[in-house]
């Protein structure tokens, strides 16, 4: 059984954004912190605040010792692990500073991202808010008077999200021991988590009062009326609520559901009708204020005119011509008027039970509790193995447009392997073997009869004799000309 992942470390408080400046940070000899980590993000948020920079001189499993960047200058501080303790305890500091410290620097060096994913914990506390490395590098820039480029607003981003949520991978580990914690703090509740042949994390099924009875949660064996109040489609409804969490770790996905019901079921109701059905009927109040309501029977049977059409109203039965008071169970306007023309102050009694508070109250009466802190948690060791899922990493760039609509006319081409002609794969996915080398075949000669040898000499000489002949007639000429110039 794989140990239990370990749990992320503690926040560092960041300073309020209108007192970062002209602030100086103290750290003092005889300070001490949990880890090193916190000793390094104290000695870098110290650097910020006071702009200025230091570099390690010494930085192991057993000491930390910073320096300023400037040469010659004696500030420094030095810091060790406490002997047989955690803790980081801080040996010797000089916090005077002998350089004149008119340095320019394009950015600011001890601003890792590290360093800004332990400032911006604070801020990436609640899941709902869109924090973006835009928003970060103007939050920092008033906070601490530096500039920090967008590869690092979103380096301390992602950090500080993980150190919040946990790693992703190890979430999956750690969801056993959530399944099997909720169970003991809420007996009833139905965990399984199911994998795959190679131990990978497939799905995960939490159930609460999995024995209530298919005529409770199935369409076909309702006894009921579900139109207008009972939906199938609450999925969707779940899936935007939880929009901004979807890409947190599984066992904070989970948590996150657990807290969601117990918030739900801890409703307080003070009304005679429930919130929804109470909006309900003040609408239909407000639009049934002028309707005209004529008696037939003394407190039972009423005539009502709504402007376009009149309905009878039986308050015996509880019924109306309308039929939404018998579809809804809430009173119609029909009703409600006849409610009003004898004097009525209130008309909730006439809205079907299920929508009493009492009856919702009934609903939600059972408690779910919290799981508490995760070091109080039960770890036993004969739970099974879930490793993450298999998660292909997309490819980088525009993805492409498979699905495209061709021309009138234009047929796909079938791309094949230039190497094996296979049109399962291109050649760049090829994995077979190369073809040997083919020597060359050398070109046969073919001997040439004396009948072919004599007319190409026929045609060479013809050749010769015409080229003769034109090189005798520009020799002539040139002769000619240069005695007609003596003369």
């Amino acid at each position: 059984m794989p140990p239990p992942p370990e749990h992320p470390a503690p926040p560092i408080k960041m300073q309020k954004v209108g007192d970062a400046k002209n602030c100086k940070k103290i750290i003092k000899t005889g300070d001490e912190f949990d880890s090193k980590e916190l000793c390094m993000a104290d000695i870098g948020e110290k650097a910020l605040l006071e702009g200025f920079h230091f570099r390690p001189r010494k930085s192991d499993r057993y000491r930390y010792d910073v320096v300023c960047t400037v040469e010659d200058c004696e500030w420094k501080i030095i810091s060790s692990k406490a002997p047989d303790s955690m803790k980081w305890v801080v040996g010797k500091v000089n916090d005077i500073h002998t350089c004149d410290r008119t340095e320019l620097y394009p950015d600011h060096r001890n601003a890792t991202a590290k360093l800004l994913g332990h400032l911006l914990i604070p801020k990436m506390g609640d899941p709902s808010r869109v924090y973006k490395p835009k928003d970060i590098i103007n939050d920092i820039s008033l906070a601490y008077n530096i500039d920090v480029s967008y590869k690092k607003a979103w380096g301390g981003r992602n950090i500080a999200l993980e150190t919040l949520s946990g790693c992703p991978k190890n979430s999956f580990s750690q969801l056993l021991y959530f399944c099997y914690n909720l169970k003991l703090k809420n007996p009833g509740w139905v965990t399984h988590i199911e994998t795959d042949d190679e131990d990978r994390f497939e799905m995960v099924f939490i159930a609460f009062r999995v024995t209530a009875g298919v005529r409770f949660w199935s369409r076909a064996y309702c006894p009921g009326k579900r139109y207008n109040y009972m939906t199938s489609n609450s999925v969707e409804s779940i899936n935007n609520l939880t929009r901004h969490v979807r890409r947190s770790p599984i066992s904070m996905l989970i948590e996150y559901y657990r807290g969601l019901v117990q918030e739900w079921f801890y409703g307080a109701h003070a009304g005679d009708l429930s919130d929804w059905a109470s909006a309900k009927v003040k609408d239909i109040v407000f639009k049934s204020a002028n309707w005209t309501v004529k008696a037939i029977e003394h407190r039972w049977i009423y005539e009502v005119d709504d402007r376009r059409k009149k309905h009878i109203v039986k308050f015996k039965e509880n019924t109306c011509t309308c039929r939404k008071w018998q579809l809804s169970g809430l009173p119609c306007g029909h009703a409600i008027a006849a409610c009003r023309f004898q004097g009525m102050t209130s008309c909730n009694h006439l809205a079907k039970r299920w929508f009493r508070t009492t009856i919702l109250k009934a609903t939600y009466q059972a408690l779910i509790y919290p799981l508490g802190e995760v070091e109080s948690w039960e770890l036993p060791t004969n739970l099974q193995v879930v490793k993450p899922p298999s998660m292909a990493k997309p490819q980088s760039g525009r993805p492409k447009n498979k699905d495209r609509i061709r021309s009138q006319g234009e047929e796909p081409r079938e791309n094949s392997c230039q190497r094996c002609g296979s049109a399962a794969h291109t050649r760049g996915e090829c994995n077979a073997p190369l073809p040997k080398n083919k020597k060359a075949k050398k070109s046969k000669s073919h001997p040439l009869d004396s009948n072919t040898v004599y007319i190409v000499l026929e045609i060479i000489a013809d050749q010769a004799l015409s080229i003769c002949k034109c090189c005798l007639g520009w020799i002539i000429d040139m002769q000619m000309n240069s005695m007609s110039q003596h003369v």
